[in-house]
């Protein structure tokens, strides 16, 4: 049954992009039904959770990643999607991605989920990138990360998280108001300085190493990045 499951979806799968290839449907119809096919790998994967856990994870992760992509098409591929509404529309990804991984358990899900997200910016490839937006796109899903770190102690994700944000900041340096500049450089701060030990603070458990290791990189970098940006004005 699971092969047959698995069989069908990599048909399906197949069928669609050779239909695409052969421009047999338009973009609007090629993204609308990549995202319904998404939608349908996650209701197979909640069918199956209970029974079949390891391949319910497997057809979620995939509409996950289905989901994404179809997304990343309309807007790259097609221009449906301007650069500001790409990004919204992937936050919801991300964060019933995270929800999910939280539900099943499954670190690997909620990978899949915050890695597609924070690469949404660098897949798109924008020739004239708004750093404002992909700095306070990466700091929102950054929010969502430390939601998930509430109910499971996953510090990858945190760390992910981490350095996504600071690649998203060194490629902004200087491209940024410097007033806006700080404004977000202290969401960053308070976000990645505070959020990293507050599940650990609120359920009266001992800080991990992780968490005060967060900490410290993030007061370097932060005091770094001032320090540069401060004296490049």
């Amino acid at each position: 049954q699971k092969i047959g499951v698995l069989m069908v979806m990599i048909g399906i799968s197949y069928f669609l992009k050779y239909s695409f290839e052969q421009g047999w449907m338009g973009p609007v119809a090629q993204v609308s039904i990549g995202i319904v096919i998404g939608f349908l790998f996650l209701g197979a994967g909640e069918f199956f959770e209970k029974k079949y856990h390891t391949w319910a994870h497997i057809l979620t992760g995939a509409g996950i990643g289905i989901l994404y992509f179809s997304l990343f098409a309309a807007r790259d591929r097609f221009d449906l999607f301007s650069e500001v509404t790409t990004f919204v529309s992937m936050i919801p990804v991300t964060l019933g991605a995270g929800y999910l991984s939280i539900r099943y358990n499954s670190l690997p899900l909620a990978i899949i989920g915050i890695v597609g997200g924070f690469l949404a910016p660098i897949l798109m490839g924008s020739t004239t990138p708004n750093h404002t937006l992909t700095i306070s796109y990466s700091l929102i899903l950054s929010l969502g990360v430390f939601g998930i770190a509430f109910f499971k102690p996953w510090h990858l994700l945190e760390f992910l998280a981490f350095f996504f944000c600071i690649n998203y900041w060194e490629q902004g340096f200087g491209l940024i108001p410097l007033n806006l500049s700080l404004g977000l450089l202290a969401l960053f701060f308070l976000m990645f300085s505070c959020l990293s030990f507050y599940p650990q603070a609120t359920k009266k458990t001992v800080v991990t190493p992780w968490s005060l290791c967060l900490i410290i990189l993030t007061g370097i970098f932060t005091y770094s990045y001032l320090y540069h940006l401060l004296g490049s004005n």
